[in-house]
C-alpha cells in the first residue's frame, strides 16, 4: 500500500473567548440565511460507493456520489476521490469519515474533505448564486493552506475562532452578494462547514489588540542594542578622529576597520 498518514494527529487548538460572541452570532446568521443555490457545503450528502476498477481500490470512491454538487481538479485518484486514505507525497483529494484507518475524524458531522497539495495543484469548486444579503463566508479547517476565490477573485480570510481540533476562518464576500460565480478552494488542508452569513466578519477584540501591542513592544525592546554601536570606519586614519582614549575598547575596534575605499 503506497499511502500512509504522515500527520498522526491534528494539533489541538484551544478555544478563544475574545471572539466567541461574534462568531456565534455569525454562524447563527448563516443558519438563518440559507446558502443561495449552493449545496452540500458541509459534505454531509456523501454516498460512498467504491470503484473496484480504480487502482487504489478499496480506497477510491466515485466522486459524483461522494461529493455531490462539487467538481474537483487534480489528485492521483482522479476522476474518483480517495476514501479514508491519504497520499504519500502525491497531490490528492480525499473524503473521510469515522472509519478512517489513520485516525482522522471529521471536523463536524459524518464527513470532511481533505485537499493534499504536495507540490501539485488540487482544488474543489462549485458554481452557484450567493444569497443577496450575504456579508461573509466562513469555513472550518485544520492543516490550512487554502486559496479561496469567487468568480476568479481571491477572497482574503482571517481566523475568527477555534474548536476542539479546528480553526474557524472568515472572509468578506459582500461585494459579490447576489451574484453567480464559481466558489473554489485550492491548496492544502481539511475542509468542512462552509457557510454564507448576513453578519460581517467580527473585528479583533480589545484583548487581542492589547496582546498584539505588548508583543510588538517586547520585540522592539529585544531588538534594541545593549551597547552603543561603533561606526564603521574605512581605515585607521579615519579611526584616529574618534574622541576616545588610546587603548580603549572602542578605539581598538575602530582601528580594525581598514577599507580600500577610504579616500584619505
Amino acid at each position: 500500500m503506497r499511502f500512509k498518514h504522515d500527520q498522526k494527529t491534528a494539533m489541538r487548538l484551544h478555544p478563544s473567548g475574545c471572539l466567541a460572541a461574534g462568531v456565534a452570532l455569525l454562524l447563527g446568521a448563516a443558519v438563518a440565511l440559507g446558502q443561495g443555490t449552493f449545496q452540500n457545503l458541509n459534505f454531509e450528502r456523501a454516498t460512498i460507493i467504491l470503484n473496484p476498477s480504480n487502482r487504489f481500490y478499496p480506497y477510491a470512491a466515485y466522486a459524483t456520489n461522494a461529493v455531490p454538487g462539487w467538481k474537483f481538479f487534480g489528485g492521483i485518484g482522479y476522476p474518483d476521490i480517495l476514501y479514508n486514505d491519504v497520499a504519500l507525497g502525491s497531490p490528492c483529494i480525499s473524503i473521510h469519515d469515522a472509519n478512517d484507518q489513520y485516525g482522522f475524524t471529521p471536523i463536524q458531522g459524518q464527513y470532511s474533505v481533505y485537499l493534499q497539495r504536495f507540490g501539485g495543484y488540487v482544488a474543489i469548486a462549485q458554481t452557484g448564486r450567493l444569497p443577496s444579503n450575504a456579508q461573509s463566508l466562513t469555513f472550518w479547517s485544520y492543516f490550512t493552506g487554502f486559496e479561496v476565490t469567487f468568480a476568479g477573485q481571491v477572497l482574503p480570510y482571517i481566523s475568527i475562532g477555534t474548536g476542539p481540533n479546528y480553526t474557524i476562518y472568515g472572509g468578506d464576500i459582500s461585494a459579490f452578494a447576489g451574484q453567480t460565480g464559481e466558489l473554489r478552494f485550492s491548496g492544502n488542508g481539511f475542509l468542512d462547514n462552509i457557510q454564507f452569513s448576513t453578519q460581517p466578519i467580527p473585528e479583533p477584540g480589545v484583548s487581542n489588540l492589547s496582546a498584539l501591542g505588548a508583543l510588538l513592544l517586547g520585540w522592539r525592546v529585544l531588538r534594541r542594542p545593549r551597547f552603543q554601536r561603533v561606526p564603521n570606519f574605512c581605515c585607521s586614519e579615519c579611526a584616529s578622529h574618534i574622541p576616545v582614549s588610546i587603548g580603549s575598547p572602542r578605539r581598538r575596534i575602530a582601528e580594525r576597520f581598514r577599507w580600500a575605499s577610504c579616500a584619505g
